[in-house]
């Protein structure tokens, strides 16, 4: 980097200095001055930025020299500093800035100190000649770097600033250039407190109380080697900076990376930011709730403290949180003070830009033009606005006063303190950018100069088509998006924001060019291997896109499958679609695969009859199927595959142009239209678009082609009809409202010219009778396909999962006129997966709700798992199918469990002959889980020791939480167990006496080397980190946070304590064994760590787990143990009641050692995803041959084995309020600070 270096600052040095005016410097200076509007703060705030800058560089071991350059005198040596700036840029990128900033803070404080007099030529000739030699190191740094990380504080022009990016060309994720898979979306909402305000479940943002980052790219060079490896060079932060885990101090910037960040005064960013939640939180209150008033009760009466709860960080100083760290960011409301502030400035000041957004669009336009080298600033795109959010969701400001929101600013104080150091930044860097420019500086001369080479020249054969170097490919990819420049984005709940900018029509001809120029030089026998080819445009038509592939097929003979993706259609690329189809098949002779972006561009691919393309798909719909899209597929006669995508997208948010309804419902002299006796009952139901759709799936199956094997539909989602207006909210709040249908993986087989099987992957719903209606859909778009063609029976209709309101699902399954109905009566098997009920836990107390779920059995067959709960509730999962099926017979034969052990991979055997027979209590089933717990963490050998720590590390299944499934987080804890902590429950303040205990113990020093030889068999033998060894008074005074959320089993004299991060667990793990330690088994202690399964908090997501086995373990034996029988007997059995607990415990202490020990950590540790998934799987193989899983064993043990078409409701009502009681049984304990503590 060091010869780019002195390349580019010797080619500036070439390009002279552009013809200054006399004066027009000292002009410079007092115009950028007088902008600042106020003289005697500015030299305040420069001496600050002296300060600061010169603490940091100083404390750098690279910048020793450099500061004592820059100390030595009044005037600044601009050759003897610039050349060692360049020196340390390589290592230290961030030190070049803090010397710039140095130098022209002190050289403004001159030009004050003098009244703001005329410069002499000398002195503003030295100052261009120090603004070009750092604008080089600016430029040529940001070109090394390649990189650029913008932190994102929300409502901050954030939104505007990543749509400026994308429209100058900036490679990054789709929307902001946020990469979930970094931790970095915002954290604004606490979701409990959220729900106890207003009884929701769920909203928008609420992530709060996600310390650490769940991120596989946790260091900084891992960061940009994971950003650079997915192709980008721009991404967006909008959590806080990077580190501060385990200490604030330990809070940086990633000096790999070019950082850029905007504020704006912090009391207007608080305004909005609250104004631009409460149409969305005012959406889900109504959404998930019966009561209209909670939203305005919660936050429309004028109670700061609500906010406080509800979104802490976001009410108190989010700017400093912004940039203190994880752990800092999540302090209490009131907590932030002086060392959050200094350590924010601190990490401030090393930004390579600060844009002020209150500075005006000049300064903005200035620093992103000279600062960045982009042609589109924030004064030329538009992002969404909270007036813009408000107005599209229907909600109204005036009905929800926020007076008291007035009582919040005056808390602020840190942040107004922090914006005033960031305005001056960004006062300084838009001066140095100004005076670069006026030196005759350009971002695109300098970055040549930095980028030039150490050789040069070329000639055309280097500057033709990479592609012409490759030597073999498979498959290309070509994006064509420079030529227009509008863009999307899209908010969680589907809205469109746009950049609305025309496209030159004079663009239109440059796709052929393009395209042909890709491939230009590329040899014949690399075109021949050229099998899949894939154009990306933004706004183009079919004819342009088509015309692509046309020009490019003399060179890519071969090519089988074709993808057309394009985010908007252009409405002047238009032409004859059959024209356009027909000139594709000739291009393209051998295509077989082709996938088009939306459904308007169906009609006309009829002219593909009788070529070779045989299977045809839609990627992104973008709009619902039309009757005339199926009239065009079903006219293509040797398909044998179609695929589409029909997401939700009504019309008015499409990015294309509205078509025409066919109202087809309405047609009465259309004689050979397929029609079903629910049509009025389905059209009254289905948003007029969606009715639409179900037209035209059916005319899709009565005339599909005979050679046609499957027709998958991704995605078929729709509204039904909006809401009748509660108010003047106006129609485009009900359709906001409405309930929304979502089936995914639709697949229909064909065989013989009949329907063969039927199978869907999950009907989910939001709403209470969406699925129940998303069915009766399915089954109303089937029904006259079975009529048409005479066939009288369904040979297979298979659900994965199905999630719905019990009484809705009852209804639809019995009611005899309804489709669903109907469609059931003709199935001669059907397969049900998992059923989720998410009112399951009220058939523990009602016989209504009872009878309904006997019926939907008896009519929809018997569901292999029957689940409720998830996200952030109890996950309630149980096996009812009998025998090992799937991942059991691989994991052992063991049954499916409940909280997520289904499946049966991981499950615990039940009891043989000679063990203890699972009692149907709820001291019984916390022990055993305690026990279970307990096994995992200690390494036992035992197939249900083992199956628990599969349990606790698997991934989440789809069933259980679609996200979680995706993405394996790992939460951490620790299981403390033993005498003293029963001696702690007796006493009258119980857990509370046991979590002060647990925090206080972190006041004790850990002793060096790991435990000794008197400590209890549970001690962690772990060996001590960074800050571990010496961890005594003075290291804990410095937590914030003492010792987390606890859950205690008094059954089993048990404890779980929730921690954000590895390195705390076994800080707590360690002392607590230590100080437990007074006699043997007093106290043992374990660091555990699991993969989550729902969104419960630490301290609960392991007991989930194995009380759902423990809760299987009960169901399988049930008519040994009286759960089908009678009434329970309570402690019958050998090892009921108290005594398995004291068994359990036993024999889990008897069974530990520290060679156990560390081999279970090293199994239950290992998720099973990434690297450690193969551990996980290994861990499950010991209990391969531990003989029949549980339901198999109480089959042959004369346990009575439920039937497809029955279910022992009796017996289930009791189990649910066995789980109820036994979630009662455990005693929960929030955490303890050190602020509660003193008090």
């Amino acid at each position: 980097m060091r010869s780019k270096l002195r390349l580019a600052l010797a080619l500036v040095a070439c390009l002279g200095i552009a013809c200054a005016r006399a004066g027009s410097i000292t002009a410079l200076l007092q115009e950028h001055i007088h902008r600042f509007n106020g003289t005697s703060l500015l030299e305040n705030e420069l001496k600050e930025v002296l300060e600061l800058s010169r603490r940091q560089l100083a404390s750098a071991a690279e910048g020793k020299q450099l500061s004592q350059l820059l100390a030595t005198s009044n005037k600044d040596d601009g050759g003897a500093v610039l050349e060692e700036a360049e020196r340390v840029a390589e290592e230290q990128p961030t030190l070049p800035i803090l010397a710039r900033r140095i130098v022209f803070a002190r050289r403004l404080l001159q030009f004050l100190a003098q009244g703001g007099s005329a410069l002499g030529d000398k002195d503003e000739q030295e100052l261009l000649e120090l603004a070009k030699g750092f604008y080089a190191l600016h430029v040529a740094g940001v070109v090394e770097r390649g990189l650029l990380e913008y932190l994102h504080i929300s409502k901050s022009g954030g939104t505007s600033f990543s749509h400026a990016a994308k429209a100058n060309g900036c490679a990054m994720e789709g929307g902001m250039g946020q990469l979930e898979e970094l931790g970095d979306l915002p954290r604004w909402v606490n979701g409990s407190a959220f729900r106890e305000a207003t009884g929701a479940q769920r909203v928008m943002w609420d992530a709060y109380g996600e310390v650490e980052r769940r991120t596989s790219a946790a260091t900084c060079a891992a960061r940009k080697e994971h950003v650079l490896g997915r192709g980008h060079n721009y991404v967006s932060n909008e959590y806080t900076l990077h580190g501060g885990l385990e200490d604030m101090k330990q809070t940086h910037v990633c000096p790999q990376l070019v950082n850029v960040v905007t504020l704006r005064n912090p009391l207007k960013r608080l305004e909005s930011h609250l104004h631009y939640m409460l149409p969305f939180m005012s959406r889900s209150v109504k959404r998930q709730t019966k009561d209209g008033a909670a939203f305005a009760r919660a936050f429309c009466s004028g109670r700061p403290g609500v906010w406080e709860a509800v979104a802490p960080a976001v009410a108190d100083n989010y700017n400093v949180r912004s940039f203190i760290g994880e752990a800092a960011f999540h302090s209490p409301v009131g907590a932030i003070g002086q060392p959050h502030l200094d350590l924010a400035k601190s990490l401030l000041v090393q930004f390579d830009l600060v844009l002020d957004l209150d500075a005006g669009e000049d300064a903005s336009s200035l620093i992103m033009s000279q600062g960045l080298g982009w042609g589109k600033t924030l004064s030329e795109v538009r992002a969404r606005t909270s007036k813009r959010v408000t107005s599209k969701l229907g909600f109204s400001e005036a009905d929800c006063p926020r007076d008291g929101l007035a009582e919040l600013l005056p808390r602020q104080q840190p942040d107004l303190q922090l914006y005033r150091l960031g305005r001056v930044l960004s006062f300084l860097d838009s001066l140095f950018l100004d005076l670069a420019r006026e030196a005759g500086q350009t971002p695109q001369g300098a970055a040549a100069a930095a980028a030039g080479g150490e050789g040069g020249g070329g000639g055309s054969e280097e500057r033709g088509s990479p592609l012409a170097r490759f030597t073999r490919c498979g498959t290309l990819r070509l994006q064509l998006r420079e030529t227009s420049q509008p863009d999307h984005q899209h908010d969680e709940d589907g809205a469109i924001d746009e950049i609305d900018e025309d496209t030159d029509p004079d663009l239109m001809s440059w796709p052929p060019l393009l395209s042909t120029l890709c491939v230009s030089g590329v040899g014949a026998d690399v075109g021949a291997g050229i099998h899949t080819l894939r154009l990306d445009a933004s706004v183009w038509g079919l004819p342009s896109l088509v015309n692509c592939a046309v020009a490019m097929s003399g060179r890519l003979p071969n090519v089988r499958e074709l993808q057309l993706d394009c985010w908007r259609s252009a409405e002047g690329d238009v032409g004859s679609p059959r024209a356009v189809y027909t000139a594709l098949a000739v291009a393209l002779p051998r295509l077989e695969r082709l996938t088009l972006p939306f459904t308007s561009w169906l009609p006309g691919c009829e002219a593909l009859n009788g070529s070779g393309i045989t299977s045809l798909g839609l990627d992104m719909a973008r709009g619902p199927l039309f009757v005339e899209d199926s009239r065009a597929l079903t006219q293509i006669r040797q398909l044998t595959h179609i695929e589409l995508n029909l997401q939700q997208w009504p019309q008015q948010w499409s990015p294309e142009s509205a078509r025409p309804l066919s109202l087809w419902f309405n047609q009465d002299d259309e004689e050979d239209f397929p029609t079903d006796e629910s049509d009025a009952l389905m059209v009254a139901a289905l948003h007029p678009e969606h009715a639409e759709q179900l037209g035209a799936l059916r005319w899709l199956l009565v005339h599909a082609p005979r050679t046609l094997h499957s027709i998958r539909i991704r995605y078929l989602q729709g509204l039904l009809r909006p809401r009748a207006p509660a108010g003047d909210g106006g129609a485009a709040e009900d359709e906001a409202s409405a309930p929304q249908i979502d089936i995914r993986d639709v697949v229909v087989l064909f065989e013989g010219g009949a329907v063969a099987a039927v199978e869907v992957g999950r009907a989910e719903c939001e709403e209470a009778g969406a699925t129940a209606m998303g069915l009766d859909f399915l089954a109303a778009a089937l029904l006259p396909r079975l009529a048409a063609t005479g066939q009288r029976q369904l040979p297979l209709l298979k659900f994965h999962f199905i999630e719905e309101y019990l009484q809705h699902l009852a209804e639809c399954v019995v009611s005899p006129r309804r489709p669903f109905a109907r469609l059931l009566r003709m199935c001669e098997r059907k397969d049900i997966g998992t059923l989720r009920l998410a009112d399951l836990p009220s058939i523990s107390t009602a016989a209504s709700p009872a009878g309904a779920l006997q019926s939907v059995v008896q009519h929809l067959g018997a569901p292999d798992y029957l689940q409720s709960g998830g996200g952030r509730k109890w996950l309630f999962r149980l096996q009812l199918s009998p025998g090992p099926s799937g991942d059991a017979a691989a994991a052992g034969g063991t049954s499916g469990g409940a909280g997520g052990a289904g499946g049966g991979d991981g499950t615990v055997p039940a009891a043989g002959a000679g063990d203890t027979v699972p009692v149907a209590t709820a001291e019984w089933a916390l022990s055993r889980a305690a026990h279970l717990l307990w096994g995992a963490a200690t390494g036992e050998r035992g197939a249900a020791a083992v199956a628990a720590a599969y349990e606790l590390a698997r991934r989440a299944r789809p069933e259980e939480h679609d996200s979680l499934c995706r993405y394996a987080l790992q939460g951490h804890f620790v299981v403390l167990r033993g005498p003293l902590i029963q001696q702690m429950l007796l006493s009258g303040n119980g857990t509370k006496l046991l979590h002060a205990w647990l925090s206080g113990v972190l006041n004790i020093s850990v002793r060096p080397g790991g435990a000794s030889a008197a400590e209890p068999a549970g001690s962690v033998p772990v060996a001590p980190g960074p800050g571990l060894a010496a961890a005594g008074p003075e290291a804990a005074a410095e937590e914030e946070l003492l010792c987390g959320a606890m859950a205690v089993v008094p059954a089993a004299a048990t404890a779980v304590v929730g921690c954000w991060t590895a390195a705390e667990a076994q800080r707590l793990a360690r002392a607590a064994a230590a100080a437990g330690g007074v006699a043997a088994g007093s106290l043992e202690a374990r660091a555990m760590r699991m993969t989550h399964k729902c969104q419960l908090m630490p301290e609960l997501s392991p007991l989930n787990s194995v009380i759902g086995m423990a809760l299987q373990e009960v169901w399988d034996s049930r008519a040994r143990n009286g759960l089908t029988a009678g009434p329970s007997n309570g402690g019958g059995g050998s090892g009921g009641g108290g005594g398995g607990a004291e068994a359990g415990a036993g024999a889990a202490a008897g069974s530990s050692t520290e060679e156990r020990g560390q081999s279970a950590q090293q199994q239950q540790c290992a998720g099973p995803s990434g690297q450690g998934g193969q551990t996980a799987q290994d861990a499950a193989a010991p209990a391969q041959g531990a003989g029949a899983g549980s339901a198999g064993k109480e089959a042959a043990g004369g346990a009575r084995v439920t039937p497809a078409d029955d279910l022992d409701v009796a017996a289930l009502q009791k189990l649910l309020a066995l789980a109820a009681d036994v979630r009662r049984g455990l005693v929960e304990q929030q955490p303890v600070s050190r602020s509660w503590l003193d008090e």
